[in-house]
């Protein structure tokens, strides 16, 4: 699960969590992939493999944590411009915003075999993809290939810090980018195993009912979206304000649960950053 603030959230924590133990979040990115339909948006999301470490049988929005090669030099020429157009409260020539969204860029052609660049035949994008699951370097692929990615097609959603309490943490950028109209979504049958497109009202459904497990933060980010009509109106949403950024709290008490979202009473951060309910208790 990823969270919101990270030094204000400090007090707040448990005596352990503010030990020096506190797992390092590693930077990472999601893609939110939207597709209008008759009836209204349809999200992707993918099933991630159940023995995985993280997340293990999730359905979660495509995306992953960033690779070295993710920062490469020739990798950023390879970019149609660079995202500093991007609204992340950073400078734009903040090398981490380079990087992430190439990360998000990556990951989505990755798990999902969507491409978000320049123009390029499907038997083309199969055989890159490919060879790219197979462990060749993205940045020579696409060297090799002429082809270059479009940074601009990612608008910033919201960032996600795991709660300083779990073992595995990641630092994750949201993004939203409209699905390519020409190309079909396709799992990678190693990190992902199945995919699904549905309306953001229908996945909330088939969570609640047991049809479909969404880890915490795909499971917010879709009831933001639930009220959303178009991918028009979500990259709108987008550009309207600054990416909220989520932290929560975990408490244990017992065999209680409870995580703090932004805006509750007991969480440092006293600006509600989502339109939920500010605390779980499970």
């Amino acid at each position: 699960m990823p969270a919101e603030s990270a030094e204000s959230a400090e007090s707040a924590e448990s005596p352990a969590a503010q030990a020096n133990t506190v797992a390092f979040a590693k930077p990472a990115a999601t893609v939110v992939l939207s597709r209008d339909t008759p009836d209204g948006i349809e999200i992707l999301l993918v099933e991630r493999h159940g023995k995985l470490r993280f997340m293990s049988g999730m359905h979660v929005f495509p995306g992953g944590s960033l690779h070295s090669g993710d920062s490469s030099e020739q990798l950023q020429t390879q970019l149609t411009q660079p995202p500093g157009a991007q609204r992340w409260p950073t400078t734009p020539d903040d090398p981490l915003t380079h990087s992430l969204a190439v990360t998000a860029l990556r990951e989505t052609f990755e798990e999902a075999g969507l491409w978000l660049g320049t123009a390029c035949e499907p038997s083309q994008l199969r055989a890159l993809r490919d060879r790219l699951l197979a462990g060749e370097d993205f940045a020579a692929l696409l060297s090799g290939a002429g082809l270059s990615l479009r940074p601009s097609l990612l608008h910033p959603l919201s960032r996600w810090i795991t709660p300083r309490s779990e073992p595995i943490r990641f630092d994750t950028r949201f993004y939203v980018a409209r699905a390519p109209h020409d190309q079909t979504a396709s799992h990678d049958t190693r990190e992902t195993v199945s995919l699904t497109w549905r309306s953001p009202k229908q996945a909330l459904q088939d969570a609640r009912a047991g049809q479909l497990l969404l880890s915490p933060p795909t499971y917010l980010t879709l009831d933001e979206l639930e009220d959303v009509s178009s991918t028009d109106a979500l990259i709108a949403h987008c550009a309207s304000r600054e990416p909220p950024l989520i932290e929560p709290i975990m408490r244990v008490e017992g065999n209680v649960r409870t995580v703090l979202y932004p805006g509750d009473p007991e969480h440092p951060i006293k600006q509600r950053a989502l339109k939920g309910p500010t605390r779980v208790v499970f």
